[in-house]
């Protein structure tokens, strides 16, 4: 199974130690969705070496009909920066899942230890499956302006 979820995903350039763990799965009439998360720890750039490397990941919505052949796929890539106790990036989790439909939470915001430190919003992306194509939603939930916090 998850060869195939797999293959329905980003393209891996090179072959670096990558981590593909099912999040869910949920049947309707003639379709499975399942949400796959893919992860694989990426290198700075050369410019940013005072920064950490941390994993690069995908949440991906892939669906299939009742033979289980690819129908299509939909992606959010979450990415993180740290430096020391600095945390900068957005991260996308899954609220919900029913017959032909995924809502995701995606926050992206910059913090340092329990401090927002930047600008942050968070979003409800709401995945639908419309029998041909991933139709989704996005709703702003929450905006908020940076915070100057003493540690």
């Amino acid at each position: 199974m998850v060869k195939g979820v797999q293959a329905a995903c980003p393209t891996w350039v090179e072959q670096k130690s990558k981590a593909v763990n099912l999040q869910r799965t949920v049947k309707g009439k003639g379709l499975t969705l399942t949400v796959v998360e893919l992860a694989w720890p990426e290198e700075p750039e050369a410019s940013d070496l005072s920064f950490t490397s941390v994993p690069v990941r995908w949440l991906s919505v892939v669906a299939r009909d009742g033979a289980g052949a690819l129908l299509g796929v939909y992606s959010k890539k979450d990415e993180y920066s740290l430096a020391g106790s600095r945390a900068v990036g957005c991260r996308t989790e899954v609220k919900s899942a029913r017959k032909d439909t995924v809502v995701l939470e995606r926050t992206c915001k910059g913090s340092s230890g329990a401090c927002d430190t930047d600008p942050g919003e968070r979003w409800r992306v709401t995945v639908r499956w419309n029998g041909k194509a991933f139709i989704p939603e996005e709703k702003l939930l929450a905006k908020w302006e940076a915070k100057n916090c003493a540690e």
